[in-house]
This record gives structure tokens, sequence and C-alpha cells, in this order.
């Protein structure tokens, strides 16, 4: 029988966010000591047999499974098992070491993100509507520059009544506020009349703020001003497009 120490779920030694855990499905699926958790392996290798074994199996719960046993413990695993440690844990990428033990949460976060992350479809067609060339990774970046709320950050605008006629909503694609031209998306939030006044009152606003007087064309209003060194003059710019999109769902 093995020593009660060198069991994994609820052990005293083994913490994350400062508490024992225990994980049903890795339980179920025979991972209950430490030496199940292969650190006679590096991470890569550990991680291709612990995926024969679960059928789900997150590779960001599974780093931070082994980075929560001391190194005791896995000293003792090592001591006391047929396996032995033949590498450090770590991934290569781009030529660069990501040593696994020592990386955070928001390390492999980053590291998923320069992976995954690819600009939308739109991407093309705004880089040649307002001729943008290096710009365009910043535009789609703005927004989680200059701000830390979620709902800010996801304004996309689709709640327009080209939208909505689209999925059957309402039949009429007259705007909400000049009830004369197709609500698009370019009409909603810049060439209405309405619009036009809304944003002239967010510039005087602006000015009384920050005494610099600023013209927003409909580039700024849509993407942002990307020379802007003012981080907050974008941010506000985040907050009035929300509340424009916002009045047009209750004048709706």
């Amino acid at each position: 029988m093995k020593p009660w120490h060198k069991i994994i779920w609820k052990n005293k030694d083994i913490r994350i966010d400062n508490k024992p855990i225990f994980y049903k499905t890795f339980f179920e699926s025979g991972i209950t000591y430490v030496t199940d958790l292969r650190f006679d392996l590096n991470f890569t290798e550990s991680y291709t047999i612990i995926k024969k074994k679960m059928k789900k199996a997150n590779i960001l719960v599974w780093a931070g499974l082994r980075h929560a046993v001391p190194s005791h413990l896995i000293s003792k695993s090592k001591t006391n098992s047929r396996y032995f440690l033949t590498m450090p844990p770590s991934l290569t990428i781009e030529n660069n070491v990501f040593d696994i033990l020592m990386k955070k949460s928001k390390d492999y976060y980053t590291m998923l993100l320069s992976k995954k992350v690819q600009l939308s479809n739109s991407s093309l067609a705004l880089k040649h509507d307002f001729n943008l060339t290096d710009e365009l990774r910043k535009v789609f970046l703005l927004p989680h520059i200059v701000c830390s709320e979620a709902y800010v950050k996801a304004f996309q605008y689709t709640n327009t009544k080209l939208h909505k006629i689209h999925v059957g909503y309402i039949t009429d694609d007259k705007c909400s506020f000049c009830k004369s031209e197709p609500e698009t998306l370019l009409h909603l939030l810049f060439n209405c009349l309405y619009s036009k006044l809304f944003w002239k009152d967010f510039e005087f606003s602006l000015y009384s703020l920050s005494k610099e007087f600023v013209h927003l064309s409909l580039r700024g209003v849509l993407i942002g001003i990307i020379s802007s060194e003012c981080p907050l003059l974008n941010y506000f710019l985040l907050i009035a497009n929300g509340i424009a999109e916002d009045l047009e769902y209750f004048q709706a």
C-alpha cells in the first residue's frame, strides 16, 4: 500500500489557490498518486499519456496539477518508483524554452492567445475601407489595451435593424432615430442626423474635460483613434458607442 502522503487528492501539501484539490474526472481515470503524474517524463510526454486516458484532458489543468505538487513529494515519487526524471518539464515554442514549472497562469493564457487568435473575416474589408496596413492588429488590440471590462470590449454593434430583420425580429428597416434611412451600421453610428448631434455633444464634453478639441471622423468612431496617446479617449469612445446602441435599443 502506498503511503497517504503520495495521494494527490485532498492532500494538505498539494494545493491550488491555497486549497487542497480533488478532480473527479482525473480520479475516475486512474490518476490517484503523485507517480501517476509521470514526473519521470517531460510535460509534453506526460500530457500525451494523459490524453490517452482521458477524452477531454485540458492542458492547463494538467499543467496546474503538476505545478501544484511540491518538490519534496516529487523527489519521494522519483525515489520510490521505477520512474526517473529524464529531463525538466518544459516546452520548446519557436526555439524558446517554456518552463512549465516556473510559468504562471497568465503566461499560459498569453501563449494560447498568441497561437489561436486570428483576425476576423471582416478584417480585410476593414483594412480596405480605412486604408489600414500595419495598424490593423492595433485596431483589434485597442479595446483590450484601454479597458478591462469585458462588456465594453465586446461592443460589436450587431444589434441593428438589418440584423433584426434578418432573424425575423422586425419587418421595418428604418432608422430608430430619424425614421427615414435604412438602419445600417454606418448610418446608426455616424451618418444619422441624431448620431451626428450625439458625437458633437461628445466632442464638446471631451473638450470641457481635457481642453483639447478632437474632431471625430467615421474611422475614429468605428475603430478608435489609433494614433492617440491618451487611452482614456478611446475608452470614452467605446463607452459612447455602447450608449448609442443602448439608445437605439430603447428607441426601437
